[in-house]
C-alpha cells in the first residue's frame, strides 16, 4: 500500500518550527487522508500540531522511495508555509510532541 507524508516547514523571525518525537526532530506533518490533497494535508496537520493556520508559498515533492523498507512512507511532499504574525501555540498530540527551536 502506498503511504504519503506531507510536512511543513514554518519560518518566523528567524526560527524554524520542528517537532521533536521518538529522539529525533521533524517539521509537522504526518500522513496524508486519502479524501485530502498534498496541500491540504499539509494544512492540517500544522493546525493539528502548532495550531496555527497558514498559505502555501510553493512545495517540493520528493520521488517515491525506491526501497520501500527504507521509509514508512512512499512518497513525500514537503511545503513552505507562512503563517504571518500568528503566536505559535504548540499542542501535544498522542503521537508525538512538537517545539519550537531556534
Amino acid at each position: 500500500m502506498t503511504r504519503t507524508r506531507v510536512q511543513a516547514i514554518v519560518i518566523q523571525n528567524d526560527r524554524v518550527l520542528f517537532g521533536y518525537g521518538k529522539g529525533y526532530h521533524f517539521f509537522p506533518g504526518g500522513g496524508l487522508e486519502r479524501w485530502e490533497t498534498p496541500e491540504q494535508g499539509a494544512l492540517r496537520e500544522l493546525k493539528e500540531e502548532a495550531n496555527v493556520s497558514g498559505t502555501i508559498l510553493f512545495g517540493i515533492t520528493e520521488p517515491a522511495t525506491p526501497d520501500a523498507l527504507a521509509s514508512e512512507f512512499d512518497r513525500h511532499f514537503t511545503f513552505l508555509v507562512d503563517i504571518e504574525d500568528q503566536t505559535l501555540d504548540l499542542a501535544t498530540t498522542l503521537r508525538r510532541r512538537t517545539r519550537e527551536t531556534g
